[in-house]
């Protein structure tokens, strides 16, 4: 083993994974790279695998999935449940910082992928140009982020449910170095700035909850939202009576 495993979290992050929602997202990123039969894939910021895992059956054997991560524990987590993969030569995990210059050369790379890692970078455009360096020619970037002050619930205190809603979007919290809340609509104006200058389309995905099931991605998150919340001091009384309401 190469990362170290943490086993509360990697309970907690397959709780994540096998929600609906995001196994139909991440199914739909692996879907938009369009990796073939022996691509060169790299996953910038890959986290625990959650695109990994849908990447993985479309490069089949002769294709390679880079996943690549400054977090140790994350990769620990990634580790372990692809070990097959990682045994076999389809995957192989890289542990680098994003700041800084990708662990590949020139033109080297036929699909790249990365979800919500752009706002935890701090020259955004340089990382950008970055992914246009490696990328080779007819290749494909996809990048996505959530607009986490987008996220509307259907609550009967709509003023409380907004402040935590932005109090969440607006913080930073510990293993973050940089953030915004905001980056989901931003990101067609950043590209606008980068080398891939008009090469490039934007796409909206939304996600609607009808109901509040501990299965849902919108329970999944308010569970974060209220964390933040308790950390910021918002009295526990408004926290358990926004939960308990929705």
């Amino acid at each position: 083993m190469m990362f170290p495993l943490d086993r509360r979290l990697l309970r907690k992050k397959l709780a994540s994974m096998q929600t609906a929602d995001k196994i139909r997202f991440h199914t739909r990123l692996a879907e938009l790279t369009e990796p073939h039969s022996n691509s060169v894939v790299a996953d910038l910021g890959c986290g625990h695998g959650n695109t990994i895992k849908y990447l993985l059956p479309r490069i089949g054997k002769k294709g390679k999935i880079y996943g690549v991560d400054n977090d140790p524990a994350l990769l620990g987590i990634t580790e372990h449940l692809y070990h097959d993969a990682l045994a076999s030569g389809p995957l192989e995990l890289i542990q680098s910082d994003l700041d800084h210059r990708l662990p590949f050369p020139d033109d080297s790379v036929d699909r790249l992928v990365s979800h919500n890692v752009l706002e935890c970078i701090g020259n955004k455009v340089a990382f950008i140009n970055e992914c246009y360096r490696v990328l080779r020619k007819s290749g494909i970037l996809v990048m996505s982020h959530t607009d986490w002050d987008s996220q509307i619930y259907n609550s009967s205190h709509n003023d409380l449910s907004r402040k935590l809603v932005h109090l969440y979007s607006d913080t930073s919290q510990d293993w973050m170095k940089n953030s915004n809340g905001t980056l989901g609509r931003e990101l067609n104006g950043i590209f606008a700035k980068t080398r891939f200058k008009k090469r490039y389309a934007t796409q909206v995905y939304p996600t609607v909850n009808y109901e509040f099931r501990r299965t849902s991605y919108a329970y999944r998150i308010s569970l974060d939202i209220m964390a933040v919340a308790r950390s910021a001091g918002v009295p526990e009384v408004d926290v358990r009576c926004w939960y308990e309401d929705l």
